[in-house]
């Protein structure tokens, strides 16, 4: 602490000390032979160790630069502004890259209940690897698995709209037992469960924080409130915590897997197409490669049953559910906006050039 007060005192007195350091050290020349004047060295070098020693080195290296960048724009104007701009639109697309990126690729903090052991189902096949199954798919698999104490299952749900708003939203619907297998609380009202997963069952939907938050300014109310989605009325039951967001989707909100047909008009798409993630609960003492070899077997039951659903040589993999998922989807997120970066800083860089 004395060190730092002495410091502050060199700087404030700065002037002063200075002058008497050159004043002492004429002193001192003026009192050497000849011969050792000239190896004596350079005044400049005596005073500048000694302003590192007096004060904050890196005030002085600010100083100057900002010294030096003042001579810089007042001698060519022009090319300073320009640079300075260069600069500035680079570090804003590379923090908006930065964003994609960490939205994309970065290992999910999923805040879910004992997260190792959950896993992320894939398929591989010779065409590449995708992380999407057909609800009867992910059935079969329900059902024979011997290792997985639950198979969740979470898809996106394209073209929902609240009201009269024009912008659409992201929506999931969920499997019954998905928010109780992750060990969900709601902070207002209550969550999915399987009893709203049943044909039948009265249409509802759990909020997200954030979007609770944004669109209907954090009202405890909405609970029990009905909303319409695509001009059908569907009862708000709950709202999600601040730290949730799905499973890497981040939508608005979830809605159970069996209203998808009627909210939509068809349920063709979870039905026929591979667009639902399959996740995976692994038993106590099971391991993920143990299980990922259970369903590379299950695989060729599935073949049997429904050989429509399963391409040649394809294969399932697990991987932890927070892991970083380089499917093809998310690398063209990534691929697109890297590109435009590439080209706007190739284009600025070459004007400031000149």
């Amino acid at each position: 602490m004395r060190k730092f007060f002495r410091r502050l005192s060199a700087l404030i007195h700065r002037q002063s000390l200075e002058r008497e350091l050159e004043e002492e050290m004429a002193a001192h020349r003026e009192t050497m032979p000849p011969g050792r004047r000239r190896n004596f060295g350079s005044t400049l070098r005596f005073q500048e160790q000694a302003a590192d020693q007096w004060g904050f080195a890196w005030l002085d290296h600010l100083r100057q630069g900002l010294a030096y960048a003042t001579r810089q724009l007042r001698r060519s104007p022009g090319f300073t502004l320009t640079a300075i701009a260069v600069l500035s639109l680079g570090i804003g697309v590379n923090l908006a890259e930065a964003h994609i990126f960490n939205a994309v690729l970065r290992r999910a903090e999923l805040h879910v209940r004992d997260v190792d052991s959950l896993c992320r189902f894939f398929h591989v096949t010779p065409q590449g690897r995708r992380d999407g199954f057909s609800l009867p798919a992910i059935e079969f698999y329900r059902r024979n698995n011997t290792l997985l104490s639950a198979v969740i299952a979470e898809a996106r749900v394209p073209e929902v709209f609240l009201a009269q708003d024009s912008n659409a939203l992201r929506a999931s619907a969920v499997s019954g037992d998905y928010f109780g297998e992750l060990g969900i609380a709601p902070v207002y009202g209550r969550l999915l469960d399987e009893q709203d997963d049943q044909p039948g069952s009265p249409p509802v939907a759990v909020l997200s924080y954030r979007f609770w938050q944004s669109r209907f300014a954090g009202d405890p109310e909405m609970v029990i409130e009905t909303i319409r989605l695509n001009e059908k009325p569907v009862r708000v039951v709950g709202i999600a915590p601040p730290q949730f967001g799905g499973l890497g989707s981040n939508p608005n909100l979830w809605m159970p897997v069996s209203q998808y047909a009627w909210l939509t008009g068809s349920a063709r798409l979870l039905l026929d197409y591979p667009v639902t993630s399959m996740f995976g609960r692994l038993k106590p003492g099971i391991s993920r490669e143990a299980a990922q070899a259970e369903y590379r077997s299950l695989i060729a039951g599935l073949r049997q049953e429904q050989p429509e659903r399963v391409e040649a040589n394809e294969r399932l993999e697990l991987e932890p559910a927070g892991a970083i998922n380089f499917s093809p989807a998310n690398l063209a997120q990534l691929l697109v906006p890297l590109t435009f970066v590439l080209m706007v800083l190739l284009v600025l860089f070459s004007a400031a050039g000149g």
